[in-house]
């Protein structure tokens, strides 16, 4: 049996071989996505890092395959109505990383909030100027809000509660709370940082346009550390180049890596890391583990748990 990883960064592959190999299975990573393509045929299982899209022609390549594995918590990068059409559960790892991707929100918002970027490059460059961080707020006067509840964004509301801030929430799937729980436009008009924790869907594509954009208060902070697509980057831009926003911190990004022309490349006041908010050594080793024990679930001929499309394993 032969289970494939798509082209990834680990610096080994010792905790797939450690619980697979056992199994009688090789593991076998993908160079580039002209091996995964040839290499997909034999896969039983695969295992997919977010450097590669798997869409549908590359699952119709996958004639023995038992399960699809995603590193990690979003499967965007994963056509799961075409693996689900051809009867192949797709899973994923949605809590490795949830203290790293909160601790990552929470430090984007107070770099923006502080002008920490601004104000470290003067010192850097031999100045000594307080001037960028002119009109900063107390945190614990602030107002947050929290779009999706889940793992990550009750982690954050936690965590911002801690610096004394009043915490409300969005969430059109969850129907009890310990925070508020607002519709969208009111909690947009009513939040000094918003940070973003939701899955990119059909329904969450674009969710933050350019008109939701313009209910932010005056001075407000946003925060995305979960998909890109959720929100109109060129009028967040914009926002930010007016003045209208105070700052912004991003981990995520429609396109990525970050187009050189791209305008947030120019906007001030916005704090940009490289999709790395998951990431500590033991975040990174939690995700190798937990995916390929879902690996091996599906090849011992058990259910993946936890499964994106259960409609696979029937009623």
């Amino acid at each position: 049996m032969t289970v494939l990883i798509t082209p990834h960064r680990f610096a080994d592959l010792e905790p797939e071989r450690t619980t697979l190999e056992p199994l009688g299975v090789e593991v076998v990573a993908a160079a580039d996505a002209e091996e995964l393509a040839r290499l997909a045929p034999a896969a039983q299982a695969l295992l997919v890092t977010s450097f590669v899209t798997v869409g549908r022609d590359l699952v119709e390549r996958l004639g023995s395959c038992r399960a699809i594995v995603r590193y990690g918590i979003g499967v965007n990068e994963v056509d799961v109505e075409a693996a689900t059409s051809a009867g192949i559960p797709v899973g994923n790892v949605p809590d490795a990383s949830v203290h790293e991707v909160a601790d990552h929100a929470v430090m984007l918002a107070l770099a923006a909030l502080r002008r920490l970027p601004e104000v470290a490059a003067g010192v850097a460059a031999g100045s000594w100027d307080l001037s960028p961080m002119r009109g900063t707020r107390r945190l614990s006067t602030l107002r947050a809000g929290i779009l999706g509840l889940g793992r990550i964004g009750q982690a954050v509301a936690s965590r911002l509660e801690a610096f004394g801030m009043e915490v409300a929430a969005y969430d059109p799937y969850v129907q009890e709370s310990r925070h508020p729980l607002l519709a969208l436009e009111e909690l947009l008009r009513r939040s000094d940082v918003v940070s973003i924790h939701l899955p990119l869907t059909d329904e969450t594509a674009g969710l933050l346009s350019d008109e939701r954009l313009a209910l932010l208060p005056h001075g407000a902070v946003l925060v995305n550390v979960a998909r890109g697509g959720i929100l109109d980057e060129a009028a967040l831009a914009r926002r930010l180049e007016s003045g209208e926003l105070w700052g912004a911190g991003l981990d995520v990004f429609e396109q990525e890596p970050l187009p050189a022309g791209h305008p947030l490349r120019r906007a001030p006041h916005v704090v940009m890391t490289p999709h790395a908010a998951w990431y500590s050594v033991e975040s990174g080793r939690d995700l190798q583990w937990r995916a390929a024990e879902q690996a091996a679930r599906a090849l011992r001929g058990e259910r993946l748990d936890p499964v994106v499309n259960p409609a696979v394993y029937g009623p």
